[in-house]
């Protein structure tokens, strides 16, 4: 099973999406060989919330809250 495989079983999920630039929490909306999906977020006072794609092979964990 691939890494994008095993992420992909997380959908719906709320997540964090670590990448070597920033942890992203959100909800995570589709993984698949080349990118992860999520709405993440936002700051409280920052604005809507928002689509976010990081690149699979700059993941370097997905972590679930529950």
């Amino acid at each position: 099973m691939t890494f994008a495989e095993r992420v992909r079983e997380c959908v719906g999920e709320i997540v964090h999406v670590a990448t070597i630039v920033d942890t992203v929490p959100g909800i995570l909306l589709s993984s698949n060989n080349n990118f992860l999906t999520l709405r993440a977020s936002s700051a409280v006072g920052y604005g809507p919330t928002g689509n976010v794609a990081t690149l699979t092979s700059s993941t370097a964990f997905v972590r679930t809250t529950e």
